[in-house]
């Protein structure tokens, strides 16, 4: 999810946790790398599931869903040009599932929500499930096992939540930058930086707007806003 680095048998044999509670990997024959778009696909996926309120509503639910299905996009689940509609009722469901199971509450029962939705991007074929991924569910799955043997009643999930919290922290960080920039570009368009015949003849007002933006932009960077 960082480094897109994957140690595909983390069985207990190549494992080891130092006495300061560290874990060390041994046996590096079986590795692969993913891919940097689908490691920012998982990301997307997981800013999805795991960030907002524990009680969405309508309109987070949507941005959340969006999320997902562009990660899954991303990561090779989807196809591009799939059906938008099942698309987004899915990516839908996935949300309120996730934020329902985090909050204790009942889940839905995915075919009475989505079966259609469902059927529908399988018979197209745009649902796959790329070969790497089998590697990536064994790891979590080999960890998950090795972390309950110690420590019965430890949850994965609530063990993740610091770099989940990190993941979070630097989507929006990420989103941030990238309307930042927009913005700066925007501005220097005004004073023709950012484009053909951008800036010349501004009226004196859109002038004396262009140049504050640019000002509070500049000002942002510096302060690292």
């Amino acid at each position: 999810m960082q480094t897109g680095v994957l140690h595909c048998d983390p069985h207990p044999g190549n494992m080891c946790v130092t006495p300061s509670g560290r874990i060390v990997l041994y046996d590096f024959g079986m590795m692969d790398t993913l891919p940097q778009t689908t490691v920012q696909g998982m990301r997307k996926i997981a800013f999805g599931l795991l960030n907002g309120s524990p009680t969405p509503d309508a309109k987070e639910i949507a941005t959340r869903g969006d999320s997902v299905m562009e990660g899954l996009e991303m990561s090779g689940f989807l196809q591009p040009g799939a059906n938008a509609t099942a698309v987004r009722m899915v990516g839908e469901f996935l949300v309120r599932f996730f934020s329902d199971q985090a909050a204790g509450r009942a889940t839905q029962d995915v075919t009475e929500q989505i079966d259609y939705e469902l059927r529908s991007l399988l018979g197209s074929g745009a649902i796959a499930f790329p070969s790497a991924f089998t590697f990536v569910a064994r790891a979590f799955t080999s960890v998950d096992g090795i972390a309950k043997s110690l420590q019965p009643e430890i949850e994965l999930r609530q063990a993740l939540d610091p770099f989940v919290s990190q993941l979070i922290t630097d989507e929006y960080t990420s989103q941030a930058n990238a309307k930042r920039d927009a913005l700066l570009a925007q501005a220097k368009g005004f004073f023709g930086q950012g484009g053909e015949g951008g800036g010349e003849g501004l009226p004196r007002d859109a002038a004396l707007v262009a140049a504050g933006v640019l000002a509070g932009v500049a000002i942002a960077q510096i302060l690292g806003l």
